[in-house]
């Protein structure tokens, strides 16, 4: 079972953030970023994204020695793997600062296999309010 942070909006409702490593995000990159709606670290990974490419567009274009054209390759593709691990590690957590930021406050923290079943816990133990 995975740990989930359940958040609350007053007109919003229920989100839930899954606690620790976020696959999606690793793979995903700045996709689940977008997804997720955290505009603020799409566009500094973006950025970054964008340095890279034109790094490894002038390294390509340029009268290097093949052999720094293949060490500055790799040390691009590490420093994308670096990235992705980044975004797995701190992915939760930053969607955690997004939601607050967005006015969603912390309710509890529960146990479930997924999302979706994590918000199913929550609205089954809230009870209803009754009609007026």
């Amino acid at each position: 079972m995975k740990q989930f942070k359940i958040f609350e909006h007053p007109t919003k409702g229920l989100d839930a953030v899954k606690i620790g490593f976020s696959w999606p995000a690793f793979f995903l990159g700045i996709i689940w970023l977008i997804f997720k709606g955290m505009w603020k670290y799409a566009g500094i990974f973006f950025v970054i994204y964008l340095i890279m490419s034109f790094i490894q567009s002038s390294i390509s274009s340029s009268n290097i020695e093949p052999v720094l054209v293949s060490t500055y390759t790799l040390m691009i593709r590490i420093t994308h793997l670096l990235i992705l691990t980044t975004l797995g590690f701190k992915g939760n957590f930053w969607r955690e600062s997004s939601l607050r930021e967005k006015g969603y406050a912390f309710m509890t923290t529960v146990y479930a296999d997924s999302h979706t079943k994590a918000l199913q816990i929550i609205k089954n133990e809230t009870p209803s309010q009754p009609d007026k």
